[in-house]
């Protein structure tokens, strides 16, 4: 098993969805959206822009609340 990765548009930092699997072949082909711990925002992703951190015990962790960042698409983190 591993976490669900993607990068953070905003600050090219890995973030984890959140979300603990056996492989990325398993996840249907949708749009999928989670609240990015290095940036506050909302980011949209597929499972094709995501890959699987094995083990990932470092990223079950959740993140503390961060002061509101502008998102890349000019809203405030949290107006989404």
């Amino acid at each position: 098993m591993g976490i669900l990765m993607i990068n953070c548009p905003s600050t090219g930092h890995a973030v984890s969805t959140g979300i603990e699997v056996s492989g990325v072949d398993q996840l249907p082909t949708v749009v999928a959206t989670t609240k990015c711990s290095a940036c506050g925002c909302v980011h949209e992703w597929t499972k094709d822009s995501a890959w699987l951190a094995v083990g990932g015990d470092q990223y079950r962790e959740v993140a503390g609340d961060r002061a509101p960042a502008k998102c890349m698409n000019g809203h405030r983190a949290g107006a989404h």
